[in-house]
């Protein structure tokens, strides 16, 4: 193909100007190449007629296109265009329409028409093509209709505002945008592939942003908490302009000069969190191809940026069950947030620059979310909803002292189940009434649980004394004189003999108080009015075997 004969009879008007560069204008005859022909043009070529090219043209100028309605070349389904020169340009005032066009010679093109077209293929090499805001289709459905890629370096397709690259599609196969810019002198090549999953009619629009998004009115500080951080090097645009079969689109990008991004942002009024890009084998040396979970059917905005999403968050609570007499250990195990608020039924309960928290619940259902922020962004944890239940609520005796030998009742409720301690003292250690005895000083205690699996302990102190004198204390003086001092008999710890008996006598033996379980209210009265002050005796019989004591017992008025 490379080594035609050059052809000399051509059917046109050539005209070639003083420079030392030919160059070739068609004013309106045809240009016809025949079939294993070649045309070679050191300089521009012109036209503003029609071209017939069945074979091959070498050209180091432009290609100028200048016809309103044929868009350069006539011929169908043949014609090699070679940009053979250094800085070429495709120019005009009308769109070229090229079958193949290669990008060759030793420096990159640019396309400045209203739009160019190609029905078979286009041959990026190494070179960058350079759009500006102009259209460039390539009609043809092929998947390889789109190639690049030579010595060592991948050619691209830049473009700005409304330019880009449009490719038909047809079947669910890969087809390639090799896009890309420059960023201060460096080459960037990052091209997409696009795949549909049915045998679908589709066109694709697709454009690199070169630079910060912030140029083009979208500002990456203006996202959701979790983005972390957007590629402030570029941001693709796509649009679906026919079909509508779902897509599986993979970027491509080079963490060694942009950092690692594993997800992919959306513009929408602001940048949100579109889906995660999986990690596969590069198609293109260097590069790292990232590739979405999930399939595009439709969208409305078509900006996409490569993003980092901030770091997971998992909120973790102890095991169940959770009762109200207990707090609630929250955790977040990885720790990589600088700040920490626990959110409890959609309002704040705390923060803390610690990923725990042990909140204290009330009987009830809640909803616990944790968020985590660092400087730049942040994120909330899944939803966690639990359900608080009430402890049982345990009243035992107070503290006591026993004589060595004796037993206590013991009495609980509020519980579904009990369990008594030392359960060698106890006669049924898991029945809510039973009789203690114990073999020495100590605590008894009573551990409640509820169906829920929730559970209290409650627990008093029993001093055991050898003697019944050992643990009463009965005094022989009362000042009733209402001053909130010594107005009562009180016998210390007459309440541990229920069984009681008391009997107070004056000096010739009349009854003047009686009481069966006395319990400390005598105040020096008899018959609803005061004794005369004096000196009187009583009987305390303890019940039960305690034994009965006998004494003085003075009233003294003032």
């Amino acid at each position: 193909m490379f080594s035609k004969p050059i052809l000399k009879a051509l059917f046109f008007c050539l005209l070639f100007s003083s420079s030392l560069a030919a160059q070739l204008h068609n004013q309106g005859a045809l240009i016809s190449i025949k079939s294993g022909a070649m045309l070679s043009v050191q300089g521009d070529l012109e036209n503003a007629g029609a071209i017939d090219n069945s074979d091959t043209i070498h050209l180091r100028g432009d290609f100028i296109q200048n016809h309103p309605s044929n868009q350069g070349f006539s011929s169908i389904n043949e014609g090699w265009l070679f940009l053979d020169g250094g800085q070429q340009a495709i120019r005009g005032n009308f769109p070229s329409r090229f079958h193949y066009l290669v990008l060759a010679g030793s420096d990159h093109k640019t396309a400045s028409t209203q739009a160019s077209f190609v029905t078979g293929q286009l041959r990026l090499n190494e070179w960058k093509l350079a759009l500006d805001s102009q259209r460039l289709e390539i009609l043809s459905a092929e998947p390889n209709a789109l190639q690049t890629g030579q010595n060592g370096q991948y050619g691209f397709i830049s473009s700005s505002g409304p330019g880009g690259l449009i490719r038909k599609m047809d079947r669910p196969a890969p087809y390639l945008f090799a896009l890309g810019g420059t960023d201060n002198g460096l080459r960037l090549f990052r091209p997409m592939l696009i795949q549909p999953q049915a045998n679908d009619s589709s066109q694709v629009w697709a454009s690199y942003w070169a630079g910060d998004a912030g140029q083009y009115g979208l500002d990456r500080q203006q996202k959701e908490l979790e983005l972390c951080l957007l590629n402030p090097l570029y941001s693709h645009a796509i649009n679906r302009e026919q079909g509508s079969s779902p897509l599986q689109i993979s970027f491509y990008s080079d963490p060694n000069t942009e950092g690692q991004f594993e997800q992919l942002a959306q513009w929408s009024s602001s940048w949100k969190y579109l889906d995660e890009l999986q990690n596969q084998l590069p198609s293109f040396a260097g590069l790292q191809s990232l590739t979405l979970d999930s399939l595009l059917s439709n969208w409305s905005d078509s900006l996409f940026i490569l993003a980092q999403k901030s770091p997971e968050l998992i909120l973790e609570a102890a095991p169940a069950p959770y009762c109200d007499n207990a707090e609630i250990l929250l955790s977040e195990t990885l720790g990589l947030y600088n700040d920490y608020e626990l959110y409890i039924n959609g309002q704040v309960w705390g923060n803390s620059p610690s990923p725990s928290f042990s909140p204290l619940l009330s009987p009830g259902q809640y909803q616990l979310q944790l968020l985590g922020q660092n400087a730049a962004c942040g994120r909330w944890s899944d939803s966690l909803l639990i359900e608080v239940f009430a402890a049982p609520q345990l009243q035992l005796n107070n503290d006591t002292l026993i004589v060595e030998g004796s037993s206590i009742p013991l009495a609980a409720n509020g519980a579904d189940f009990y369990n008594w301690s030392p359960s060698l003292d106890i006669d049924c250690d898991i029945c809510p009434q039973t009789i203690a005895q114990p073999s020495s000083s100590g605590y008894i205690r009573l551990l409640g649980e509820s169906m829920e699996g929730c559970s209290s302990l409650d627990s008093f102190y029993v001093e055991l004394r050898p003697r019944v004198e050992d643990i009463l204390f009965i005094p022989n003086v009362i000042t009733p004189n209402n001053d909130g001092q010594n107005d009562f008999w009180v016998i210390q710890n007459i309440q541990l003999f229920p069984k009681n008996k008391l009997r107070i006598l004056n000096r010739w033996g009349d009854l003047v108080y009686r009481a069966d379980f006395y319990n400390n209210n005598w105040q020096g009265e008899f018959a609803n009015g005061p004794l005369p002050a004096g000196t009187y005796y009583y009987i305390l019989d303890l019940g039960e075997g305690w034994g009965v004591f006998k004494g003085p017992i003075t009233i003294i008025r003032q």
